[in-house]
């Protein structure tokens, strides 16, 4: 929506929603029913609400690199020590790892 990114309900994959946006915030309808509503962001940011996530994947879609660490040690001692090694500061996305060469994404 106007180059910002919004998340909505997981069980609403492959559904079509409309999105109505005035100064302040941004509506998704599904079916004609308001399903979400979020902050308006800048161009360019996200409005991320846990909620909208599978149970257990969150710490995926927040990019919660402590959580994602701690997850990684759970699978072992080598696995651990590779994740802790792996990207010293966190990078916001796909784009930053592209032209930065931080390997946080």
């Amino acid at each position: 929506m106007a180059r910002s990114l919004y998340t909505v309900p997981y069980t609403l994959v492959g559904q079509h929603l409309r999105a109505r946006a005035d100064t302040k915030t941004v509506k998704f309808y599904s079916a004609g029913q308001l399903v979400k509503v979020h902050p308006r962001v800048a161009p360019g940011r996200r409005s991320t609400d846990p909620a909208d996530f599978p149970p257990g994947k969150d710490i995926y879609a927040l990019r919660d690199l402590d959580q994602l660490r701690n997850k990684a040690a759970g699978a072992g001692p080598a696995v651990g020590e590779y994740a802790a090694s792996c990207s010293p500061t966190p990078c916001p996305g796909p784009r930053c790892a592209r032209f930065t060469g931080c390997s946080g994404w």
